[in-house]
């Protein structure tokens, strides 16, 4: 990564970069301060992030618009020529972080806010020598077949990110954390006031505090950074589709601890709950971190998603009573019928993908529903 950014004269030194690694949150604090950064001051603000839903030129945008596939290609063409004269290949998040770094470069943005990728001491995103901060989340179980078993060997990897005497924001107060900071002479701020936004949650509210500080760090007014934070946009986490429809891309402990948070918040608005979980993960994880948070209602569903990952839900095992769910469109089309009863659409990101795909094609009327879908198990 450091030699082709090289041969491209560093694009990544020319504009202020905010590196924010995660397990849960880095979307919504991305989101948080790159909006604020755009509405409030009118800057020129780059995202990367991943991954997509729809189409890859939403992991590139600059003050909220996607990259165009006249641009796209042109950066895309550039890495791959430039590859090609070094001997190199990069991989695809390679590939489209480089093109979003040359985009970035060319628009002249004024910040960048950069989302890590996987591994975050070897991460293709961590070749920024002097960002302005680097932001840590919360930490939690994911991906520990590479970043390791337990949430210390996890940590560890996530503050690879950290820089000499570089401000590193995170909700994280542990010693570990303390450590990590001194070994690398970063300057630790653990955010702990929760701030109010307009995005459902109690989760989001912490998500808002280190957004607040990383704000505040860049010499914003304390209200003007509050006004901002009521006015943000951020799909697939706690979205209502309809009044009763309720999608959510919650996948691990932590995000359902938080869904569910919500879900019993509202729940007193409805006569009744009804859920839907599919997965991609593997049986092993879901049986270890999935299981015991799964969200209850008066039914719950399991659903196949259509993916090559995903985990054949036959397989798997309930801690209450659930039933195998055919048809994604008859729930849909039920929760337009009864809008006393709350449905709740959660689980893997291809799960969402597949829920919005039906929503769209439904508010179209386009969608023929079939009976006797439903299997008990």
């Amino acid at each position: 990564m450091k030699k082709i950014l090289k041969s491209f004269w560093n694009p990544q030194n020319s504009y202020r970069v905010i590196h924010v690694a995660w397990t849960n949150g880095k979307w919504s604090v991305s989101n948080m301060i790159s909006q604020v950064l755009y509405k409030k001051d009118s800057k020129q603000v780059g995202l990367f992030s991943s991954p997509h839903l729809f189409e890859p030129n939403e992991r590139i945008q600059v003050n909220w618009v996607p990259i165009s596939d006249k641009d796209f290609d042109k950066r895309l063409w550039e890495v791959f020529t430039k590859q090609k004269k070094l001997w190199l290949t990069t991989s695809y998040f390679e590939a489209i972080f480089i093109a979003s770094i040359l985009y970035f470069r060319s628009l002249e943005v004024d910040y960048a806010v950069i989302e890590v990728g996987l591994w975050w001491t070897l991460d293709a995103t961590n070749v920024f020598h002097l960002p302005v901060c680097t932001v840590i989340t919360h930490i939690w179980f994911d991906h520990t077949h590479i970043l390791g078993a337990t949430r210390s060997q996890i940590q560890r990897n996530k503050m690879g990110i950290m820089k000499k005497w570089i401000p590193c924001f995170t909700s994280v107060d542990n010693k570990l954390m303390e450590h990590g900071a001194r070994v690398k002479w970063a300057i630790l701020h653990v955010s702990k006031n929760k701030k109010p936004t307009n995005l459902h949650g109690a989760h989001q509210e912490e998500n808002a505090w280190i957004a607040f500080d990383v704000l505040k760090y860049l010499w914003y007014d304390d209200e003007e950074i509050l006004s901002g934070l009521q006015d943000i946009t951020h799909r697939w986490r706690c979205e209502r589709l309809s009044d009763n429809l309720l999608i959510d891309w919650a996948h691990n402990k932590s995000w359902l601890f938080s869904l569910a948070t919500y879900v019993d918040s509202v729940r007193g608005d409805f006569d009744t709950l009804v859920t839907v979980f599919g997965t991609v993960k593997n049986k092993d994880f879901y049986e270890e971190y999935i299981k015991e948070y799964l969200i209850e209602g008066e039914k719950n569903y399991f659903v196949q998603i259509d993916s090559e990952r995903a985990v054949d839900i036959t397989e798997l095992s309930a801690p209450f009573q659930m039933q195998y769910l055919k048809s994604l469109e008859q729930i849909i089309r039920k929760s337009e019928k009864n809008m006393k009863t709350l449905y709740v659409i959660y689980g893997s990101l291809y799960l969402i993908w597949e829920v919005i795909q039906i929503d769209e094609m439904r508010k179209k009327n386009e969608i023929v529903v079939s009976t006797n879908l439903f299997e008990g198990v």
